[in-house]
């Protein structure tokens, strides 16, 4: 009998596949990938996908100068999203699907990272790298034309849980650190795009439950065994007054990430006055309703919101190939955040 969950990725490619095929989002191939730090003999990357050609200046040691197929005169900082791949804490890849690909035809610049996953390493290693990541690109903003102050993260599934609770913890959580080495620069995020992500690991789902479950293995636990484990992981337990603002999209047949779980976070971002729009389609745990013109439009009105307004991407421009080599993780030194 295969697997529920190989059923369930197979069908999210086909979906995928059946997106790029209409010309809805476009694949696409990284301008460049980065290893934004080493820890347990585990090298922790990301791949970019950048709007236009930073001039060079400020670029760190060891990293190759990107060279894109587009180019921006004058030089345009760049609002980036963070994407974080889903896949249950134990599965997926940066290089799986985004739809967060289309915005950089948007003027958006794209970031898509890998963290550890749950056999390699227990809660809260996945947030810790999330953070360092995010830090790791702030850092190192004017070598690839970012604008600090205009990050957002989004995830789906898991990468929505990780996306939320990047956006919803503070230095003061101590979820920063242990990672790599740029401290001096903040993980903050402007907003969180939540695509049906768990919210709530104290929800008696019973099938979670379990020490062998997706949420048993990240926590290294059944969680009947350690609530608090599970309080400490569940974005609901940090929300206050003054969080950044959340959209949340969410499928009302999902049997995987029960709806409740955005409805209750939905309610205490609202009891807390923090901006927050929750968005329901039908459908299951991912699928074509999230890649549906309606859905993308959501986000864009949200981005625009949280972001304001950004400059169009220009057109192509005839530049040299790119260099070959694979940039190196380094010790940042100066920080441009907020």
């Amino acid at each position: 009998m295969v697997p529920p969950g190989k059923i369930v990725r197979t069908l999210l490619l086909i979906f995928a596949c059946l997106s790029l095929l209409s010309g809805r989002i476009h694949a696409r191939l990284p301008d460049t990938t980065v290893t934004y730090a080493r820890v347990d003999s585990l090298d922790l990357k990301l791949d970019l996908y950048l709007v236009g050609r930073p001039t060079g200046e400020g670029q760190p040691p060891n990293v190759q100068p990107f060279i894109s197929p587009l180019i921006v005169p004058p030089l345009i900082r760049r609002p980036l999203i963070v994407w974080i791949h889903g896949g249950g804490w134990r599965g997926g890849s940066r290089a799986d699907f985004s739809p967060a690909w289309t915005w950089v035809d948007s003027g958006y610049s794209v970031a898509s990272l890998d963290y550890r996953l749950s056999q390699q390493k227990k809660w809260p290693a996945q947030l810790k790298d999330v953070k360092a990541a995010i830090r790791w690109l702030r850092a190192n903003a004017d070598a690839f034309a970012l604008d600090t102050a205009r990050f957002i993260a989004w995830g789906e599934s898991a990468g929505g849980h990780l996306a939320a609770m990047a956006g919803l913890t503070t230095p003061a959580d101590a979820f920063d650190g242990e990672v790599e080495d740029s401290l001096k620069t903040s993980s903050h995020v402007r907003g969180v795009i939540d695509y049906y992500g768990p919210t709530n690991f104290l929800e008696p789902i019973p099938k979670r439950w379990t020490p062998w479950s997706s949420v048993g293995e990240l926590l290294g636990c059944g969680v009947r065994k350690c609530m608090d484990r599970a309080r400490w992981a569940s974005p609901v337990s940090y929300v206050n007054p003054g969080d950044v603002p959340f959209l949340i999209v969410h499928g009302t047949l999902d049997t995987t990430v029960p709806l409740t779980q955005s409805l209750l976070l939905d309610s205490l971002l609202r009891a807390a006055q923090v901006p927050v729009e929750l968005r329901t389609v039908e459908g299951e745990h991912g699928g074509p309703a999230f890649l549906a013109d309606s859905t993308l439009a959501w986000v864009s009105a949200f981005l625009t919101r949280v972001l304001g307004p950004v400059a169009p991407a220009p057109g192509p421009a005839l530049l040299p190939a790119p260099r070959p080599g694979v940039p190196e993780a380094y010790s940042p030194g100066s920080s441009r955040a907020p």
